[in-house]
């Protein structure tokens, strides 16, 4: 029988990162059977960075390489993953422009602060190849394979790259962290004597605030050896008991092993993410329909980059965190403002307010009028010619709405690339009155083809309408201060979301039926027959379509990418607002924010804009 080779991340997948978690059915999945799984941009990146991280440390103490000049940190086809287990070399990844800019920062940076130091005797990327235990019974040997990014004298080290400092392990936690205790194990087991440090490099992906976080725990090898042989040991010793229990020749017996014990934690926000086999554990897909959607969507997707964006471009924020039915997919890219134009459904079909959008809250009161295009060109320039656009020939579910963004890139129109339905089209058909997927249920037929049936006593409803109510501002006189300058703002006046203290009292706005009027620094003194608008309260829905769309929240999202969600919004918004002839108010946003970036979308397109003195 061959030994059961295994690493410390098919433990951490099977018993969790403590030994008291994870899921054994899932580990079964990936690593038995061999199902295969997308590599996330995350994992191409940290395999990037190590890789730059470990030319640094491979460099003798006066920074030269093996050949006597001054280490390359960056050689050419440095931006590129390959696979170190494969029998051939195979590359499976490359990162953006962005993310190569962050890592030259984030390198340039530890150097700088001290964080990259060549300590004598240290060992990099060291192979482990240790064997754990020998079944008494059948002689099967558990075998653990993996490297070790960096071992000092005195330390055995981990670099880690995070988005953010939540995420990070604490110093106490690393001494019940499977992946460093075991780092420890070994170093005991080669003979080190006296205590030993566990530390991890943590670098932040923060384009705007990059940093190097270094945490440590100091053990001995009493504790390490009681953690090994009570936790780690036993647990390898359960894994090894499956694999010889259910071969991968018995997939399809899957419901025979345990599933997690914390359901909500690793099925849902498995590493980020919905966990790729969701959809067979609950019944929505069986294996061999799990494999032959994988191998579309890699087809579909080889152009594009299916394990990442081999193009150097960076992905949108689409798609949603919900029940899986096939495995997760680098998601669409945004369009081109004209593009995002082309895409909306030409059908004269009435738009009816969305309770959850303020742009909305003026719709009822809008007659209707053609579409404003956001980007147009003078009447005297010709229009550009254009290629034909594609014909959408996929599958489509019913709730399927006309040039949707979100799921263009889809095998099957509706669905998000996580297998659930699109929640954008769900939304757009829920404005048109149309009914939504949780009017209907669908199955699998004999030739794995989805049929839909509408539930019984559907009704396709419209929204509830909200009245925008307003506020007349010259209807409270007696509480307008004039404020000469802007540094005599009072604390309440600059956290009012919908007015500044820096009044211009001649501007007294008539309904303008030819677009829409931007006022950066100043309020409106007499509101009359307009409706006023704050930019951060439209900024604020904007970011729950961004929110609903990627399945976190903003904080957790990309700076730049959630720059592109907002640029994605810029011509719906501009045409809501030209349809009302609004007035939008918004103070001198900080350069670089999401607030900036909306108003200077909005600037670029507003019929009249008015700027305060000196901003």
């Amino acid at each position: 029988m061959k030994d059961f080779w295994t690493s410390i991340s098919a433990f951490e997948n099977a018993k969790g990162k403590d030994g008291k978690g994870g899921c054994i059915r899932r580990w079964w999945f990936d690593k038995i059977c061999k199902l295969p799984q997308p590599a996330s941009r995350a994992t191409i990146f940290g395999d990037v960075f190590h890789a730059v991280l470990a030319r640094f440390y491979l460099a003798d103490d006066r920074g030269l390489d093996a050949t006597g000049k001054p280490v390359n940190l960056y050689p050419p086809g440095w931006k590129s993953v390959k696979s170190r287990f494969a029998k051939k070399e195979e590359v499976i990844g490359e990162i953006s422009v962005l993310d190569e800019t962050l890592i030259r920062t984030l390198v340039d940076k530890a150097i700088a602060d001290g964080y990259l130091i060549r300590e004598p005797g240290r060992l990099v990327e060291r192979e482990v190849s240790q064997i754990l235990y020998t079944d008494p019974i059948t002689g099967q040997k558990i075998v653990w394979k993996g490297f070790i990014d960096l071992e000092t004298n005195q330390s055995v080290e981990d670099h880690k790259t995070s988005k953010a400092v939540k995420w990070l392990v604490s110093a106490k936690k690393l001494k019940t962290n499977v992946q460093m205790m075991m780092y420890g194990w070994d170093k005991y087991e080669r003979g080190h004597s006296g205590d030993l440090w566990l530390r991890h490099n943590n670098y932040i992906k923060n384009y705007d605030d990059p940093r190097i976080i270094q945490r440590s725990a100091e053990v001995n090898k009493e504790y390490v050896y009681g953690y090994y042989n009570t936790v780690i040991l036993p647990g390898f010793k359960e894994m090894l008991k499956y694999s010889q229990r259910y071969p991968a020749t018995d997939v399809e017996k899957w419901r025979d092993l345990p599933p997690t014990n914390n359901a909500e934690k690793e099925c849902n926000y498995y590493y980020g993410h919905t966990c790729p086999y969701i959809g067979i554990c609950t019944g929505q897909c069986n294996v061999a329909l799990y494999r032959a959607k994988y191998e579309l969507l890699r087809k579909e997707n080889s152009t594009m980059g299916f394990i990442n964006d081999l193009k150097e471009k960076n992905a949108a924020v689409m798609g949603a965190v919900t029940t899986a039915v096939v495995p997760e997919q680098i998601p669409a890219q945004p369009l081109s403002k004209t593009e995002l134009v082309n895409a909306v459904d030409p059908s004269p079909v009435p738009v009816a307010p969305n309770p959850m959008d303020v742009l909305s809250k003026i719709r009822a009161a809008t007659p209707s009028a053609a579409p404003v295009v956001a980007a147009s060109a003078p009447e005297s320039a010709p229009a550009p010619k254009s290629s034909p656009e594609p014909v959408d020939d996929r599958p489509k579910a019913p709730w399927h709405f006309p040039g949707c963004v979100a799921c263009r890139d889809n095998p099957y129109g509706g669905f998000n690339s996580k297998g659930t339905a699109c929640v954008v089209c769900d939304a757009q058909s829920e404005q048109h009155g149309k009914l939504k997927s949780i009017d209907y249920s669908w199955v699998y037929d004999e030739n794995n083809n989805l049929v839909f049936t509408q539930n019984p006593g559907a009704v396709p409803t419209f929204p509830e309408k909200v009245i925008q109510e307003t506020k007349d501002v010259a209807a409270e006189p007696e509480k307008q201060k004039k404020v000469k300058t802007r540094k005599a703002r009072t604390k309440k006046q600059k956290a009012a979301p919908d007015a500044t203290s820096e009044v211009v009292p001649e501007i007294v706005p008539e309904a303008n039926t030819n677009g829409f009027t931007l006022l950066i620094g100043c309020a409106i003194f007499k509101a009359g027959s307009v409706v006023p608008m704050s930019a951060d309260n439209i900024l604020a829905e904007a970011l729950k379509v961004i929110e609903l769309a990627a399945g976190k929240s903003a904080a957790e999202i990309e700076h730049f990418a959630l720059l592109q969600g907002i640029d994605a919004q810029i011509p719906e918004i501009v045409q809501t607002l030209s349809l009302s002839s609004a007035w939008v108010v918004s103070f001198q946003p900080t350069k670089g924010t999401a607030l900036a970036r909306l108003v200077d979308g909005l600037r670029a397109h507003a019929d009249m804009v008015i700027v305060n003195i000196g901003m």
